[in-house]
């Protein structure tokens, strides 16, 4: 058997069960889905979106937004929404989890973007911020939450040693960051197997990297060719058994962007040797096959 997990981003406080209905259409509530929830929606988490043009300066602009921005646009702004409180969406999903058609993974703690970028870094993010957000997630949804997302995909080494002090695995698509040279080099002396690691060339179903295993995914977003995407995936599952797809439930409010990811989910459900698994079962499955 080969495994895909399916991995969908920004899941808070604002998102409507209706949405997340429209985005996976017939897909919902038939194949699992690990959706990266955000504990405590910050404003910026959402302004980002309205000054990404130019994608490359979306931090500048936000900056410049909030030095432009009045009283009461900052007042509002700086509000956080815990996604608790959106009532509906917690009962569908917290449903929804327990008979394990979705996984809740935890998305950062507030979503929150500066000028310097994402949230989950040393010099930004505090352990008992983590924690409290972990903690917050397993206590509304009634859940163990066992999966780390960053929001951007952005990492580092100090964040890393929060996770494993929670008892959490990692799921991101991005290279895990260190303060400079020589926090590489001695990672690198204090795990040598990272190293060897790191020059495969052959897809693996778990990277290793500063002492631990993690995975990322590939990623529907716009400009994307789905028929390249599904060849990248299958090619996966060939070389080593195991793949991930992640997206955003927005972007799949799009007609066309949803018919085309519907695709690849079809393409790959119509195989036969393919199980859908959430990101806390693919890395249990990928580091009982890597052992």
């Amino acid at each position: 058997m080969k495994y895909v997990c399916l991995r969908d981003d920004d899941t808070n406080f604002f998102t409507s069960v209706e949405e997340l209905k429209e985005a996976y259409g017939p897909y919902w509530g038939t194949i699992p889905i690990t959706l990266a929830v955000i504990p405590f929606a910050h404003g910026s988490e959402r302004k980002i979106l309205d000054v990404e043009i130019p994608y490359e300066r979306k931090f500048e602009n936000l900056r410049r937004w909030e030095q432009n921005a009045t009283v009461e646009e900052l007042s509002e702004y700086h509000q956080v929404h815990p996604v608790g409180e959106n009532k509906q969406l917690v009962e569908e999903l917290s449903s929804m989890a327990a008979q394990g058609k979705i996984e809740i993974a935890q998305h950062g703690v507030f979503h929150r973007y500066t000028e310097f970028g994402a949230e989950l870094l040393g010099d930004r993010m505090s352990y008992a911020s983590l924690r409290d957000g972990k903690e917050y997630l397993e206590k509304v949804f009634n859940v163990k939450v066992k999966t780390l997302i960053p929001p951007g995909n952005v990492i580092d080494l100090t964040v890393i040693d929060y996770m494993n002090r929670l008892g959490m695995h990692l799921f991101s698509s991005g290279r895990i960051r260190a303060k400079n040279r020589w926090e590489t080099i001695k990672t690198y002396i204090d795990h040598p197997e990272s190293f060897v690691d790191k020059r495969k060339k052959m897809p693996q179903p778990l990277h290793h990297r500063y002492g631990i295993h993690y995975f990322g995914s590939h990623t529907f977003e716009e400009g994307c060719n789905a028929d390249r995407l599904l060849h990248e995936i299958l090619s996966d599952l060939a070389s080593c058994g195991f793949s991930a797809l992640g997206t955003h439930y927005r972007f799949l409010q799009n007609e066309e962007h949803r018919t085309a990811y519907h695709s690849i989910i079809e393409t790959l459900a119509n195989r036969g040797d393919v199980e859908f698994v959430t990101a806390n079962e693919y890395y249990v499955k990928a580091l009982k096959a890597r052992k």
